[in-house]
């Protein structure tokens, strides 16, 4: 039996006032699999990440093998209804959330004490914890995160990538996130993709081969400096 994927590309294309913003990308990603996609600003990494959820035309191919999908853009005040509370936008839709993943995301972002609240009463920061959250409760078996942790101090950024991580462990979805910060990229991925400037194609493709159950110890460890190194030779 092959292996199963989530999302295969081919000759992904796409044009902007006649100009080619990609040179035919071909990506493969795996079910289950963690991918982190690094490259320059203005490269197309959004732009891929709404083509993949089905929200960007493009020219090319995406053959989509996933049921549910989440999806946490850049900007959360967009994508959070504004008349639900806290918790209720969490569990949004419904159908699929699960009342103890709820309650760990409730404490862990510290969102508890803000359950009863609306979207407007809370900072930029926890509005971008709280997509996040939506997305880990829905159970989706497909999770688009653009930038998820660019909004939150260092501290909770670290306790966010480690939940995702202990989630994503748990309930295998495929999840693909675009970061700038290639530290970030490392720890949470088993896969980076390095995206070239325009016309953007796919530069190089890193298995990071990090063991999965890890912390942010590892970051000093030779292993993941060596990783590091050949990720900073490619820009």
């Amino acid at each position: 039996m092959g292996e199963q994927t989530s999302v295969i590309i081919k000759d992904f294309n796409k044009v902007y006032s006649q100009r080619a913003i990609f040179d035919g990308i071909d990506l493969k990603i795996r079910k289950g699999e963690f991918v982190c996609i690094l490259g320059p600003n203005g490269c197309g990494k959004t732009t891929l990440l709404k083509a993949i959820a089905g929200l960007e035309g493009h020219s090319g191919r995406i053959k989509r093998n996933f049921s549910t999908i989440g999806y946490v853009g850049q900007h959360p005040e967009e994508m959070l209804l504004p008349w639900l509370s806290v918790r209720s936008n969490m569990t949004f839709p419904g159908k699929n959330a699960d009342s103890r993943i709820v309650s760990a995301l409730m404490e862990i972002t510290k969102l508890k004490d803000y359950q009863h609240n609306f979207p407007y009463q809370l900072s930029g920061g926890m509005c971008q914890l709280l997509l996040i959250a939506r997305a880990l409760t829905n159970r989706s078996d497909m999770i688009l995160l653009d930038e998820p942790f660019k909004e939150l101090d260092f501290h909770m950024a670290r306790k966010m990538q480690n939940t995702v991580l202990k989630l994503w462990r748990r309930y295998r979805p495929t999840m693909v996130m675009i970061s700038h910060s290639i530290d970030e990229a490392i720890y949470m991925a088993d896969k980076v993709i390095i995206l070239s400037d325009k016309p953007t194609r796919v530069k190089r493709i890193i298995d990071v081969n990090l063991p999965s159950d890890r912390n942010h110890g590892i970051m000093t460890h030779e292993r993941f400096i060596g990783i590091k190194r050949r990720i900073l030779n490619e820009f």
